[in-house]
């Protein structure tokens, strides 16, 4: 006896915008979608370099921006534009995890740049994935810009230098921490090393003057 099935519950499945078990199985291997080709970018750097260049196209930036302005959570407008990133092939989930981070600081920068009440950077973020004490106090240093030393940027380079040196010797690569040692590296380089490593911040700030 074939099983009869409801055709409202049939037709919710089908319009409700995901993919039903065993979609993929029924697509053209030969036409494969962006996200199932291999990712345009595996270099951390080169994907977030992307990323900054894509931010500050005028048609994007002021859209974020006003959205932002507005109270649209940071970590929303974040998970948004990396989703369509993935979407579209650009990077990998992984690479999409490792991204999610510096992204809601770019755009932090960016916002601020902009004139947007940076007091409102802790509450967009508050609740999601980038909270916790460190957001809620460094954050608000951050905002201030106070960057009087608590820990140095010098001692957090030198662990930075701790933790390559060990991954080094075990043949492992760690992208992030390489990213962060160089940020780190370039604080000391300009005379930064008696800050706080909140002040992390000034050299996203520089990255983005030179643009």
């Amino acid at each position: 006896m074939i099983e009869e099935y409801n055709q409202e519950g049939v037709n919710a499945v089908a319009t409700a915008g995901r993919a039903i078990p065993g979609q993929s199985l029924t697509a053209n291997p030969d036409e494969p979608r962006p996200f199932e080709q291999p990712p345009e970018f595996t270099d951390f750097r080169e994907a977030f370099n992307y990323l900054a260049e894509e931010l500050l196209e005028p048609e994007i930036y002021e859209g974020l921006v006003t959205g932002i302005g507005q109270g649209v959570p940071i970590t929303d407008v974040t998970l948004q534009i990396l989703q369509v990133g993935f979407q579209e092939g650009k990077w990998n989930p992984d690479l999409l995890m490792m991204l999610i981070e510096p992204t809601m600081y770019l755009l932090m920068a960016l916002c601020e740049k902009a004139g947007v009440n940076a007091n409102k950077f802790i509450k967009a973020l508050s609740g999601g994935f980038a909270d916790g004490k460190i957001l809620q106090n460094h954050g608000k240093r951050m905002i201030k810009k106070d960057f009087s030393p608590k820990g140095k940027v010098s001692t957090h380079l030198k662990d930075m230098n701790n933790i390559l040196e060990c991954a080094n010797d075990f043949n492992t690569h760690l992208p992030i921490s390489n990213l962060i040692q160089s940020m780190f590296k370039s604080l000391v380089d300009n005379g930064n090393s008696d800050d706080d490593h909140s002040a992390l911040y000034k050299e996203i700030e520089n990255l983005n003057k030179s643009k």
